[in-house]
C-alpha cells in the first residue's frame, strides 16, 4: 500500500471548524449587545439558540472529521485507520479500494494541527 498525503482533509476541517467558532463568538456578541443595549429578548433568544447550535455542531464536527474521512479518487468513505503508538503522529486511513493509505494531516492529540 502507498502512502500520500490527503490533499483537503486537514483543511476543510480548519475552516468549518473556525467558521463555525466565528458564528459561535458573534453569536454572543449580539447576545451581548441585545441584552445591554437594546433590552430586546427575542433577539437575545435567537442568538443563544443559534450560538448553542453553532457550538454543538462545532463538536460533532471535530469528531466526525477525526473518526471518518473521505477518499479523494474513488470517494469512498473511509473510517479503517492505521494503528499509531505515538500521540503526536497524525491520523491515516486506510482505502482498500485505491490501496493506498491517506495521511489526514490531523494529529491524535488535542490542541495539535
Amino acid at each position: 500500500m502507498q502512502i500520500k498525503t490527503h490533499p483537503t482533509h486537514a483543511l476543510k476541517t480548519r475552516r468549518i471548524i473556525y467558521g463555525l467558532l466565528i458564528l459561535v463568538v458573534v453569536s454572543f456578541g449580539v447576545t451581548y449587545f441585545a441584552q445591554e443595549n437594546l433590552s430586546n429578548q427575542t433577539i437575545v433568544n435567537y442568538s443563544v439558540v443559534v450560538g448553542l447550535v453553532s457550538m454543538i455542531s462545532m463538536l460533532i464536527t471535530a469528531l466526525m472529521r477525526a473518526l471518518m474521512c473521505r477518499c479523494p479518487v474513488c470517494k469512498a468513505w473511509l473510517v479503517k485507520q492505521v494503528k499509531v503508538e505515538i500521540d503526536t503522529d497524525t491520523r491515516k486511513f486506510i482505502c482498500k479500494k485505491c490501496n493506498t493509505i491517506w495521511d489526514s494531516k490531523v494529529q491524535l492529540t488535542y490542541g495539535s494541527n
